[in-house]
């Protein structure tokens, strides 16, 4: 008697189960490898797409008959076992374990399996996945097609590739950034960012100290005279101040109260609490070098406490008139009789 004839009836149903657990075996390694294959293309300069889906394929109809011929093909002892489980209680795994025997008692239980065979109805043989192969199958086809959809739309322009982002990441990781902060004092306001965090060695956006309506601008805090400033190669963290003065040629910073007196001449200083109606001149003497004649008086020197403001009035004069020529400073008419009205006047 031939092994194959002991489930003859059973085999064609048998070899569908075992066919399909094989093709569900190859798509799940089909789809790892795909899976494998796109992350690694995502990350590399090269576009794959077609390279993916063709070995997605190709792994899932080799791999498929390997798992039926290696793992799933059905022979005598695997479909006893499998039929057994139908109610049969192991009498044809026994049948199949003691075939090449021809003892009485093995003879009466070969007859005894082949007649319990015989009489089982072959509608109760289903054909069984199991649930976790299945499992394994959705999750591998899950990864697999959405890592290749991730590739497609990267090799469309659509979304990053995976090199862009490491790169990207790795950038923010080791790149050092710095912040600038402008701020003005009172009489005026800054134009544009105030605080601004920049990539080390970079340049600051321009901003502008643009005065309020009586005052004019003076100078930054690190003596810088120009207004507009756009600040390069920023190395650390730093702060710039702008300073104002009234038209009147006061900080705008000064208490009020405490400045000196509308009537009073620059220079003027009591001696022991008395002035005796006695000033001193307001002009500093001709020859600044000649200590003897006089030195300038501290009311009358300006930013560093040693410039005379007379030196620095020219300056600010052709700057305005500047200003004024520019039909691009921003300026309304009202603003531009102002500082005309200021220029004549000085």
């Amino acid at each position: 008697m031939q092994k194959e004839q002991y489930f003859k009836a059973q085999q064609p149903k048998l070899n569908l189960e075992a066919w399909l657990k094989s093709a569900l075996c190859g798509l799940a390694v089909g789809f790892g490898f795909n899976f494998l294959a796109a992350t690694i293309l995502w990350f590399a300069p090269i576009k794959g797409l077609w390279l993916i889906i063709g070995l997605l394929i190709a792994v899932t109809v080799i791999s498929t008959p390997i798992f039926y011929y290696k793992r799933f093909r059905p022979n005598n002892q695997r479909n006893a076992r499998r039929i057994d489980r139908l109610g049969l209680e192991e009498r044809l795994i026994t049948m199949v374990e003691f075939e090449n025997e021809d003892s009485y008692m093995i003879q009466a239980q070969r007859k005894d399996a082949q007649a319990a065979l015989s009489a089982m109805d072959n509608k109760k043989l289903k054909i069984k996945v199991a649930g976790t192969l299945i499992l394994a199958v959705v999750v591998c086809a899950v990864l697999g097609i959405g890592m290749t959809t991730v590739n497609g739309l990267s090799e469309a322009g659509v979304i990053p590739g995976g090199d862009e982002l490491l790169e990207a990441w790795i950038r923010e990781k080791t790149t050092e950034y710095v912040t600038v902060y402008y701020s003005a004092e009172k009489g005026g306001v800054i134009e544009g960012d105030e605080e601004q965090i920049i990539v080390k060695g970079t340049g600051a956006v321009r901003v502008t100290a643009v005065a309020d309506e009586g005052f004019i601008f003076k100078c930054w805090s690190d003596g810088n005279p120009n207004p507009t400033r756009e600040d390069k190669n920023l190395s650390a963290d730093v702060v710039y101040e702008a300073f104002f003065m009234t038209m009147e040629g006061d900080d705008a910073s000064d208490d009020e109260g405490e400045g000196d007196d509308a009537n009073d001449v620059p220079g003027d200083e009591s001696t022991d609490g008395e002035n005796n109606g006695q000033t001193q001149p307001s002009d500093p003497p001709e020859d600044e070098s000649n200590s003897s004649a006089g030195a300038v008086e501290p009311s009358n020197q300006i930013i560093d406490g040693e410039t005379y403001y007379r030196d620095m009035l020219e300056i600010y004069q052709d700057a305005a008139e500047e200003l004024l020529k520019d039909s691009d400073s921003g300026l309304t008419e009202e603003q531009k009789n102002m500082i005309k009205k200021y220029l004549g006047i000085v």
